[in-house]
C-alpha cells in the first residue's frame, strides 16, 4: 500500500476542492455542523485509500476504517487543531517536539509543517501505524534532521519488551499492557524505551512533549520525573484531559512538579514549566 507514488489514490478533482473547503471551516458550533455536511460527499467519493495534502503534509489515509484518518481528510482542526496551533506559537526557535503516540503523524507532522525551524521525534510502537507514518514522512519530503521515527513504546523502564494491545477498529486506541504477558489474542510484543532514553537519544532536548498513550501516561511520567535531571524536563507538556473530568493522575503529577496550566481544551491540557 505504501509503495505506490503519492497521488495514486487521489480524490476526484471536485472532491479535492470540497475537502479543502471543508478543512477551512472555523472551529465552532456552526463550523462543525457545516464540516459534517460538506464531508459526506467527500467520504462518498473516497475509496478505501485516499492520498490527500493537509496543511502542507501529504498523508495516505484510510478514512473508512480509521477515525483519525477521516478527521484528517476533512476536519483536521477538530483533531487537536487548537493545541497544535498553540504549541507551534509557544515553542522557541529551533524547538524539539517529542510526539509520544504519534499514530500516522496527524499531530507531530502538522506542527512541524507549521514551524520549518523545528524538529519532531515521532514515537509509535505499532508496526502497521509506524509503516504508514514512515510513508507520510517520505511523501512530505521531511528530511531526517526534521522528522525522526522511533518505532518503540514509551515505558517506565529502559530497554524492555511490553505487550501492545491492538484495537483493530481504531488503532489510535492501541494501549500498552501492564501485565507480564507480552503477546496473545489481539496483542503483540514491542520494544520499550524510557522517556529519559528517548530524550537523551535526541540531544537531551525536549521543548514540548505531547503524550497520547491511552492511560499509560502516568506510569511513564512518574518514572521520568523520579529519575531524570531537571535540564531534561520538557518545558511544555500536552496530555489527554477531558474538560468535565477531575484531573488525571498524570496531570496531578505534572502540577506537583511545578508545572502550571496554560490551556485546557475539550480533550487535552497543556502545561508549562516556569523558567
Amino acid at each position: 500500500m505504501q509503495d505506490a507514488p503519492f497521488g495514486t489514490h487521489a480524490l476526484p478533482r471536485w472532491a479535492q476542492w470540497l475537502a479543502r473547503l471543508c478543512q477551512r471551516v472555523p472551529v465552532n458550533v456552526f463550523g462543525k455542523y457545516l464540516a459534517f455536511v460538506l464531508r459526506k460527499p467527500v467520504l462518498w467519493a473516497a475509496g478505501d485509500i485516499v492520498d490527500a495534502e493537509v496543511r502542507g503534509v501529504r498523508f495516505r489515509l484510510l478514512p473508512r476504517t480509521n477515525l483519525s484518518d477521516k478527521r484528517l481528510l476533512c476536519t483536521p482542526d477538530l483533531l487537536d487543531g487548537i493545541e497544535r496551533a498553540f504549541l507551534a506559537a509557544r515553542m522557541p526557535k529551533g524547538a524539539v517536539l517529542h510526539d509520544i503516540g504519534a499514530n500516522i503523524g496527524g499531530f507531530g507532522l502538522l506542527v512541524a509543517a507549521a514551524r520549518p525551524d523545528m524538529r519532531v521525534v515521532l514515537v509509535e510502537p505499532d508496526p502497521t501505524m509506524a509503516e504508514r507514518l514512515r510513508a507520510n514522512i517520505a511523501f512530505s519530503e521531511f528530511p531526517a534532521a526534521r522528522a525522526t521515527l522511533e518505532e518503540v513504546a514509551a515505558t517506565p523502564t529502559a530497554d524492555c519488551v511490553v505487550s501492545l494491545r491492538i484495537d483493530e477498529k481504531n488503532r489510535g486506541k492501541n494501549s500498552v499492557s501492564t501485565t507480564r504477558e507480552v503477546s496473545g489474542v489481539g496483542a503483540i510484543a514491542v520494544p520499550g524505551r524510557s522517556l529519559r532514553q528517548l530524550i537523551e537519544a535526541h540531544g537531551g532536548r525536549c521543548d514540548a512533549l505531547k503524550m497520547d498513550i491511552e492511560g499509560y501516561e502516568f506510569q511513564v511520567l512518574q518514572a521520568f520525573y523520579a529519575d531524570a535531571p531537571r535540564p531534561l524536563w520538557p518545558r511544555l507538556v500536552q496530555v489527554e484531559q477531558h474538560r468535565k473530568d477531575p484531573y488525571t493522575a498524570a496531570v496531578a503529577l505534572l502540577l506537583a512538579q511545578g508545572y502550571r496550566n496554560l490551556m485546557r481544551t475539550r480533550a487535552n491540557v497543556i502545561l508549562e514549566l516556569p523558567a
